[in-house]
């Protein structure tokens, strides 16, 4: 393979090899390997690295010599915390693990396991933690032991900002399944605009039907009994094809196929475009530019479905509103034309 089994190291450079000493390979190319890999014949002071190569075969041979890391289970605790609430956190001991390093996101903070306690605030290197939610704004808490085992992760919910997980774009007269995350105490009520719902409208999960001639739908999510207040969320679903693999309804010069077999309508081909917003965030002002030019009913409401702002304005162009005196937080910019609705998530932080 190669004329020098252990190339000479560069004089100038004890971590290089001298290429004009060392040996060939079959391509006639010098041959100078990687002189920090642990593996290669240089100095051990130069040798730091394994290749990503090695790597994956040191991972794919792991699980058959024998080894078997303990790992956590999960991290036990609420899903979500209301302002000024506390909870604990906690975790499965690992053996020979003697510290656990808890993180936590800006909206929370460490309280006091009990008065007097000595040692770390909160419970700190401890398999258990006491926090207090400084807002509803959730985030990811960590937890990393010192020795045997990867770091595990709980993605506490924004109450601020639920999201409705399903198609922004549907099909009229199919059946769709929505979701909302789950929240152990929460009780859920969905309705909708241009639409119905099939089957139960009080569980995280719904099933709806859009009308064909009214577009689009408006999908409202209630939830109670989280919070001391309650929380709202919507989602526009306008008319079209959802994304692949499924089914697909909208079609150029061809029927289209509907949810009744004996139904030769033909399905509209939707046109109407969408607004953008910019910036976003936004701290002080922020510009609509609509999808089309003409006659709009501009409105901005919060997460909980309250109004902040709504004025008729023709838009040629676009638009500027001045957003300083909103709180900070996620709101939602509705347009609505002779053509169709369009609905954006805005962001607002000073």
């Amino acid at each position: 393979m190669v004329e020098t089994l252990v190339p000479i190291l560069d004089p100038n450079n004890i971590c290089s090899y001298d290429p004009s000493v060392g040996g060939q390979d079959n391509w006639s190319d010098n041959w100078a390997p990687n002189t920090s890999n642990i593996m290669s014949y240089s100095l051990r002071d130069c040798r730091n690295y394994f290749s990503p190569l090695q790597v994956g075969i040191m991972y794919y041979n792991i699980n058959g010599i024998g080894i078997n890391n303990p790992t956590f289970h999960i991290i036990s605790g609420p899903d979500a915390l209301c302002y000024n609430q506390t909870a604990t956190y906690s975790v499965n001991s690992l053996p020979g693990v003697t510290n656990y390093f808890w993180e936590l996101p800006s909206s929370m903070s460490f309280v006091p396991t009990s008065i007097g306690t000595v040692g770390s605030v909160g419970g700190q290197g401890t398999t258990t933690i006491r926090v207090k939610a400084n807002n509803g704004s959730g985030g990811i808490i960590k937890v990393t032991p010192n020795c045997g085992s990867k770091p595990t992760t709980a993605d506490i919910i924004n109450l601020g900002d639920i999201q409705i997980d399903g198609y922004d774009q549907a099909c009229p007269n199919y059946t769709y399944t929505y979701t909302a995350p789950f929240i152990s105490t929460a009780s859920y009520s969905w309705s909708i605009t241009n639409g119905s719902i099939q089957g139960s409208s009080n569980n995280r999960q719904v099933q709806i039907k859009m009308d064909q001639n009214s577009n689009p739908s408006t999908l409202h999510l209630q939830i109670t009994n989280v919070c001391n207040y309650t929380i709202n969320s919507y989602k526009t679903i306008l008319h079209g094809d959802p994304p692949p693999p499924a089914l697909q309804c909208i079609t150029v010069g061809k029927e289209a196929p509907t949810a009744e077999p004996m139904q030769k309508e033909r399905v509209p081909i939707i046109e109407y475009g969408d607004m953008l917003l910019y910036p976003n965030p936004a701290s002080t002002e922020v510009t609509i530019i609509a999808p089309t030019k003409g006659y709009f009913n501009l409105s901005i409401y919060n997460t909980m479905g309250q109004s902040m702002y709504e004025e008729s304005i023709e838009i040629k162009d676009k638009q500027t509103i001045n957003v300083n005196a909103f709180p900070d937080g996620v709101y939602y910019v509705r347009l609505e034309g002779e053509v169709g609705t369009s609905t954006k998530k805005l962001i607002l932080k000073k």
